[in-house]
Formats: structure tokens, C-alpha cells, sequence
């Protein structure tokens, strides 16, 4: 599923302007009467009568409603999707050796051409392979407007469990996240929370990182600290349950550097970790793991810029890995790995969004 090659280098903006909410301009063919409908609920003035009974007739409110509507700017993101497609096709036929023409890329579609049909075909059995979806006619290769729809609807399935989990945080348990339309998400809260509306916006939009480091098993660093003895190149973070744990103060790999984080399950229902890297990823993950075979490496992550860093889990590397995909070994217990997957998923920059709707309907 290329939904794992997606969306890790796509920019995430929340703009809100002075009135709370701004126009639509250009609105999506697609999405013409859902974009008229919103245009028409904004033509009017803020926190009126009018207002409010237009977007509560418009998105089914039916009591005081705290309400976020975010639009996905789709031009900003098809030129990621495909400028990050467009690199990693051409890393897979440079490593297959397979001769190409013209690799070319327009603001719609990614095309490469070929000399003939048949290198076409089996460039697109490699391309296919590696998770690049790409389809065939003739001695051409390029992105079918099905495949696009999905790219748009994964990244808006991964941004709405993003949201869920950061609003999680402030105790928001009854927050509706919801796809309105092909192009926006919607975000309804009950008006009764004590949350400000500006708290719930800059949770929205938290800055959380994701770092891999070396870590340090074998080494006593309950010792190490009593007696201030810790290596210059090393640094003590701490585990979920409070145990120190030196890492290295170099960082080798960052949420920059993913492109997906997701769940898989074993057919004993142990659940397992898996994460997928972008190009630049790929490349140094294959570097890091080849010169660290059998060292444990840490999974850090910093949920916002005034929090402490904590390492989620270490990992024992056991070979190096080429493909830019990382599994972790299957853990009985379902909510934590959840907690683990979910937390290192909210680090991932995400689709560029733009708030339109910021307000509290009575």
C-alpha cells in the first residue's frame, strides 16, 4: 500500500485569521457543493443568529458545538506525493538497472517513459513490488486518478487518528473527528469543555518529535549516575516505567525521515510495530543498521517542545535493513502497543491543512 510511502514530507499548517474563518477561493470540482455550501455559511457575520443557524443546519448541530473545519490544500500535497514517488521510483530502476527515458513531473501526474513496452512491464513489476503504484499504457508508466483518490483519503484517515490522539491528551473524550467531503475534516467538541479554543488549536498543531539512537543495555546507569560519571558522548533518558537508560547524544535518524507508522497483527493476535521510511530514510537507516549490527537502538520521542524526551522501547539489531521497514516483534499486550504505535504516529509531520472553521455555534 503506497499509503506507506505517503505523506511523511507533506507540510502541516493551521492558518487562523482575525475573523475566525476565511473563504474559500478556489473551490474542488469535486467538492462544488459542499465548497458553496461552506462559502455561503462564512458569507456571513460571525457568531450571529445567521451564522450559527446556517453551519447548524449545514453539519447537523444540535446543541452548542465548539466546531474546527480544516480543508486539505490538494495542490500542495500532490506535488509532495509525487516530487517523493518521482525519487523512489528512480532509486528502484537505478538499482535494477532498468533504462528509462524521461522521468517527467507536472503539477497533476508523475509519467516515466520507456523504450519499448516491454521494459515498461517489467519496470512496473519492480515499481509495483516496492510500493510504488504505479499503472501501464504502452511504453509509459503513471499514477491513476484512483490511485490519487486513495493517496487523498489515507492521508485524511491518518491526520484524523493524529488529531484524535493529541486531543486525547486533554482529556477531550467526546470530540466527533470525521472526513466531511473529499477535501476536509471536521472537528466537533461540546462547547462545556474548560479547554480554551486557542489550547485545543495549538494541540492540534503540537510540534512532537521522534528521534533513533543508539542505546545502552549493558551498561549500570543507576551506577553511572551516583557517581556523575557519564560519558561525554552518551546521556541518560528514561523509560515509560521511570528506569534510566543511557543513549548516545548523536541522533541517527528523525521523524523526517518516516513515512508511515501503522499496526499489524500475527494470526495469534499479538499485535507488531511497523514503520516505513522515505528515500532519504531508507538510505541512512541501511547505513546506521550495517555499523550497529547486534547493538540495541532506542525509539525516542518528545510529544511536545516543553515536555522531557522518553524512550518508548529499544530494539536489538539483527541484521541491516535495505527496504526502509521496520517490524517490531509482537507484544501481548494490546494497549500498549497501541500507546506505542499511536504516540510515535503523532510525530509525523502531516498533510498540509488549513483551517476555514474556527468557531463556537450555539
Amino acid at each position: 500500500m503506497y499509503k506507506k510511502w505517503l505523506s511523511i514530507a507533506l507540510l502541516f499548517t493551521l492558518f487562523i485569521t482575525g475573523c475566525n474563518q476565511a473563504k474559500l477561493d478556489k473551490p474542488d470540482d469535486e467538492n462544488n457543493e459542499i465548497t458553496n455550501k461552506i462559502n455561503h455559511c462564512l458569507s456571513l457575520k460571525s457568531s450571529t443568529d445567521e451564522f450559527n443557524a446556517c453551519f447548524e443546519e449545514l453539519l447537523s448541530i444540535n446543541r452548542p458545538t465548539r466546531v474546527i473545519l480544516l480543508a486539505l490544500d490538494r495542490q500542495v500535497a500532490t506535488a509532495r506525493w509525487l516530487n517523493e514517488m518521482s525519487q523512489q521510483a528512480q532509486s528502484v530502476l537505478k538499482n535494477h538497472k532498468i533504462d528509462f527515458e524521461a522521468i517527467s513531473l507536472s503539477e497533476k501526474n508523475l509519467i516515466i517513459d520507456f523504450p519499448n513496452q516491454r521494459i515498461a512491464i517489467q519496470a512496473l513489476e519492480y515499481l509495483n513490488r516496492a510500493g510504488i503504484p504505479l499503472t501501464q499504457s504502452k511504453n509509459q508508466l503513471s499514477v491513476s486518478p484512483q490511485t490519487m483518490a486513495k493517496f487523498y483519503n489515507d492521508d485524511t484517515e491518518q491526520s484524523i487518528k493524529i488529531f484524535d490522539f493529541r486531543l486525547k491528551q486533554l482529556n477531550l473524550l467526546h470530540t466527533t473527528i470525521k472526513p466531511y467531503g473529499d477535501n476536509y475534516i471536521l472537528i466537533l467538541i461540546p462547547d462545556e469543555v474548560e479547554n480554551s479554543q486557542q489550547e485545543i488549536i495549538q494541540q492540534l498543531g503540537a510540534v512532537s518529535s521522534f528521534e533513533i539512537r543508539l542505546a545502552y543495555h549493558d551498561t549500570d546507569t543507576n551506577a553511572l549516575l551516583a557517581k556523575g560519571e557519564i560519558p561525554q558522548d552518551m546521556e541518560v533518558m528514561y523509560m515509560q516505567d521511570g528506569q534510566p537508560i543511557l543513549v548516545s547524544k548523536q541522533v541517527s535518524i528523525t521523524e523526517g525521515d518516516l513515512m508511515n507508522v501503522y499496526p499489524n497483527y500475527s494470526e495469534k493476535g499479538a499485535i507488531y510495530l511497523g514503520m516505513t521510511f522515505n528515500s532519504k530514510g531508507t538510505k541512512k537507516l541501511y547505513n546506521f543498521t550495517k555499523e550497529n549490527l547486534f547493538k540495541h537502538i532506542a525509539f525516542v520521542v518528545k510529544k511536545d517542545t516543553a515536555s522531557e524526551p522518553e524512550v518508548l522501547l529499544t530494539i536489538n539489531m539483527v541484521m541491516p535493513i535495505k527496504d526502509g521497514r521496520i517490524i517490531v516483534s509482537g507484544s501481548p499486550e494490546l494497549k500498549g502497543a497501541v500507546h506505542i504505535i499511536d504516540t510515535i504516529r503523532s510525530t509525523l509531520p502531516q498533510t498540509p491543512l488549513t483551517i476555514i472553521v474556527n468557531a463556537i455555534i450555539k
